[in-house]
């Protein structure tokens, strides 16, 4: 099980979205706590350490990072 951090910026802008789509991106998020490494897709070049996938009937995308403890 992976644990999630959400950015200041992105809490701040998730609470601007309806509760509808608000929902449907946070269960998108909670997805990624079980198997995050084999969702979204890599990105390419300079952000080749990020990962992006797709929420709320691809209207956002969740870019994500891994950290090593």
């Amino acid at each position: 099980m992976y644990k999630i951090k959400l950015t200041k910026i992105t809490a701040e802008n998730l609470q601007k979205i309806d509760s509808k789509t608000q929902k449907q991106i946070i269960n998108k998020i909670d997805s990624l706590k079980t198997e995050p490494l084999f969702l979204g897709k890599r990105l390419k070049g300079s952000f080749k350490e990020f990962r992006a996938i797709r929420a709320a009937g691809q209207r956002y995308r969740i870019i994500i990072r891994f950290k090593k403890k």
